[in-house]
């Protein structure tokens, strides 16, 4: 999360938008910067030699072995700050859309969530009512970093009752499967779309 905050100081010297694939050492769950995490139970989770680490980005949490997870990071000059997530939103849409025919969300979900991948809201990714994808920034005045989320299948609803305090988060209802969807277990899913973007992108 550091490494991204350095690149997005860099980018007053950079016409060059930059891609970034994250892979975790251990057992991750990160939050937003404005994220309260009274929701997590984080005795259980250090006893299950979980890494709990801070974006610095918004959004919400994000438990990482279930995801794909990515950022951009953009200089200013490249596009307006105002369609900043619109940008975003359209490019996955297009780099994903041989593999899954997505909609953009016009809208915040009627509910909020401590969660980042259990309502949708603005410029998020869906397929059949399910979040594909989510994401948040962070602006300056010489760009954005946008972090973003892809789900590659929902979290054991056995672990989550064990990881989260209060009412239980139902991920099984509200997030897409991209390993399912292709029939592979989710390492192989993640590498698929890693291969997926890195191929529509050195194509351009």
């Amino acid at each position: 999360m550091s490494l991204d905050c350095r690149y997005l100081d860099l980018l007053m010297s950079s016409d060059v938008p930059c891609i970034h694939f994250y892979r975790w050492e251990k057992k991750t769950v990160t939050y937003g910067y404005f994220s309260k995490l009274e929701v997590l139970n984080l005795k259980r989770l250090k006893q299950d030699k979980w890494h709990v680490v801070k974006r610095p980005t918004a959004g919400g949490i994000l438990f990482h072995p279930y995801d794909f997870a990515f950022s951009l990071l953009v200089p200013a000059r490249c596009t307006r700050a105002s369609l900043a997530y619109l940008a975003v939103a359209e490019l996955m849409q297009d780099v994903l859309h041989p593999l899954i025919p997505t909609s953009i969300t016009s809208h915040d979900g009627e509910k909020a969530s401590p969660f980042c991948m259990l309502h949708p809201r603005h410029f998020d990714l869906m397929y059949r009512g399910k979040k594909v994808m989510g994401g948040a920034q962070r602006r300056t005045r010489f760009g954005f970093l946008h972090q973003a989320s892809i789900s590659l299948k929902p979290p054991d609803p056995a672990h989550v009752k064990l990881w989260v305090n209060g009412v239980q988060p139902d991920f099984q209802k509200t997030c897409f499967s991209f390993a399912d969807h292709l029939r592979v277990d989710t390492e192989k899913a993640r590498l698929l779309i890693e291969r997926h973007i890195l191929d529509f992108f050195t194509k351009k």
